[in-house]
């Protein structure tokens, strides 16, 4: 059983979300979630990375939730400088 994550229209714009499908990165209000729901296992996709964090915007203070993609058995491959060729 899962919670399901409750969808809104952000409040908040972080810098990054621009590129945000590109990075795996998304945010979520902190504790807002849906009703329980049942899915099967196969459904499951993948890790993630969740990061809570507050906000300010009009001195008011905000809990988020960020979530990171998180591929830990295809990492991304380190690139080879030659430093012996200038």
């Amino acid at each position: 059983m899962l919670l399901s994550q409750m969808i809104d229209h952000p409040i908040f714009y972080f810098p990054w979300a621009i590129w945000a499908t590109d990075l795996g990165v998304a945010s979520w209000r902190a504790e807002a979630l849906g009703e329980l729901e049942v899915v099967p296992i196969d459904s499951l996709s993948g890790h993630f990375v969740l990061a809570p964090i507050q906000a300010m915007q009009h001195e008011v203070i905000f809990d988020f939730w960020i979530t990171i993609a998180y591929d830990y058995s295809n990492p991304e491959a380190d690139i080879e400088i030659d430093i012996d060729n200038d």
